[in-house]
């Protein structure tokens, strides 16, 4: 067995698990919400408890298989049938490579016949409402309160824009359906 099986496996029987099937993330966090106030040295009521040595241990072996949970899935099958390993662990830790530059994909001074891509360009995005998307939303605002759930997380400002001219077309479709 590899570091890794061996880690994750005592990790999963500190946490009342055996190696037989995998686990979901939500099978861990409610054990280890059992265990928590179990172990907690504040609130156990048991005296090997008070010291915290096992409070502090739970808290990084759920730390450590809730990090990743694919990963130890992919371990525990691993251990379940070592004859067929779907994962190849690393024994040390990968070493750190420093980060290209990043180039100026406008200058061929560098390296004569680079294109452009995603890795070289950097991309900022504008907080500013299209005026395409405005008169969309005017005329159809269903669309104007959709586009605003839709890019408000990117376009904070935009987004509000697209809601109130949304609101605004709804309250003008309404006027003109009263009228007509």
């Amino acid at each position: 067995m590899t570091n890794e099986e061996i880690k994750t496996k005592e990790a999963l029987a500190y946490l009342g698990y055996n190696c037989d099937r995998e686990v979901t993330g939500k099978e861990l966090y409610y054990s280890y919400l059992g265990l928590k106030s179990r172990y907690n040295p504040e609130t156990c009521v048991e005296e090997q408890y008070k010291d915290g040595v096992a409070y502090k241990k739970l808290n990084e072996y759920y730390d450590y298989l809730s990090k990743n949970i694919c990963r130890v899935n992919e371990t525990i099958r691993n251990i379940i049938d070592p004859a067929h390993k779907t994962y190849v662990y690393q024994e040390e830790a990968p070493k750190k490579e420093e980060a290209p530059e990043i180039l100026d994909p406008r200058t061929d001074e560098d390296e004569p016949g680079m294109k452009p891509s995603l890795n070289n360009m950097n991309v900022m995005i504008v907080d500013k409402p299209s005026i395409f998307s405005i008169i969309l939303s005017i005329m159809v605002p269903i669309y104007g309160i959709i586009n605003y759930f839709l890019v408000k997380r990117l376009q904070p400002k935009a987004s509000k824009w697209y809601l109130l001219i949304g609101i605004l077309g709804m309250i003008l479709n309404m006027l003109v359906l009263l009228y007509l």
